[in-house]
């Protein structure tokens, strides 16, 4: 079964009723424009997965319990706001942005914050670790508190 439209730049319509007794489209093929518009929600039952890239690259799905956002493919995955980067995940590195500038990164040791930090209560340290202020690029700390035991 073929549904085709052999017309130059022309549109293929789904319509259906639109709960008033009007008619209204859903799904609309552009020719012209070359893409697909959807005029209504998807909906994607448990465990149905919402597929993009050629292989697979991307998939966003609900388990019944839990909402994914599956990242399998070459790159990072990017959240974006506007034209910068917000949060971006690429090889196990996480970097969340403020106005396109990394502001904290995650790495195998923990974190890395770039700029003032802010607690609007106690900033802790482990038992036996130390809390280690530096100055600039220097390792030798201004100010060091802690407990060894």
């Amino acid at each position: 079964l073929y549904i085709e439209n052999a017309a130059n730049d022309k549109d293929i319509i789904l319509r259906s009723d639109d709960g008033s007794g009007g008619m209204a489209p859903y799904l609309t093929l552009d020719g012209s424009a070359g893409h697909t518009t959807f005029s209504a929600n998807t909906m994607h039952t448990d465990s149905v997965n919402a597929i993009f890239g050629t292989g697979s690259d991307l998939q966003i799905f609900h388990d019944g319990s839990n909402s994914f956002v599956h990242h399998n493919g070459t790159g990072a995955l990017k959240l974006k706001e506007g034209s910068a980067d917000a949060i971006v995940i690429d090889g196990g590195v996480t970097t969340i942005n403020h106005s396109g500038s990394a502001r904290l990164t995650t790495t195998s040791g923990g974190v890395e914050v770039t700029g003032q930090v802010t607690a609007s209560t106690n900033l802790q340290a482990g038992s036996s670790s130390f809390l280690r202020f530096a100055q600039g690029s220097s390792t030798t700390p201004s100010i060091l508190f802690g407990d060894s035991s």
